[in-house]
């Protein structure tokens, strides 16, 4: 929801529905500070997708426009860049991955407080060169569909956060 919602939610929520779910701990307590009744704010985890997609085809455009070699290996992730989601472990995994192979190009989409951090931390691990910062997309199953490898970086001690909704 966007921020100014927030703030109409409680009232409405508590006149008008039975229970108002977000997807994660921290989304429910978000409601709640918001006015949503406790008794009427819960939260559930969003389930993982299950199944292949028909289309498996890489987006040649996507690859190009990102300057990715087509026969590179793609891990990405997908994440609001925020201290709760753990993007700064994917860079360092980055790091240790291109001293193995240095065929591989990773992609981060998504926008938020700690881009700038980000980028200035694959300039000092010397990763910038095989990172590439997309933005926040509204077109993610083009990005995903050049990933071969999608990772989900969240630290243990973020739990609460939930899993996000990448991975629905």
């Amino acid at each position: 929801m966007r921020k100014w919602a927030y703030s109409i939610m409680g009232p409405l929520a508590n006149r008008f529905v039975d229970v108002v779910i977000g997807n994660c701990q921290q989304e429910r307590d978000k409601l709640i500070n918001c006015g949503v009744s406790s008794r009427k704010a819960a939260f559930a985890y969003n389930p993982p997708t299950t199944g292949i997609p028909e289309d498996t085809t890489r987006d040649s455009q996507l690859l190009k426009e990102l300057d990715i070699d087509p026969t590179a290996t793609v891990i990405g992730t997908a994440s609001r860049l925020s201290p709760e989601r753990g993007v700064e472990y994917f860079i360092q995994a980055a790091a240790k991955i291109l001293v193995h192979n240095s065929h591989v190009t990773f992609v981060v989409a998504g926008g938020g407080p700690l881009e700038q951090k980000l980028k200035e931390q694959a300039e000092v691990l010397g990763v910038s060169q095989h990172m590439r910062f997309v933005g926040t997309r509204r077109d993610m199953s083009r990005v995903y569909s050049i990933l071969d490898i999608f990772v989900n970086p969240i630290p243990a001690s973020y739990a609460v956060a939930g899993t996000g909704n990448t991975t629905a």
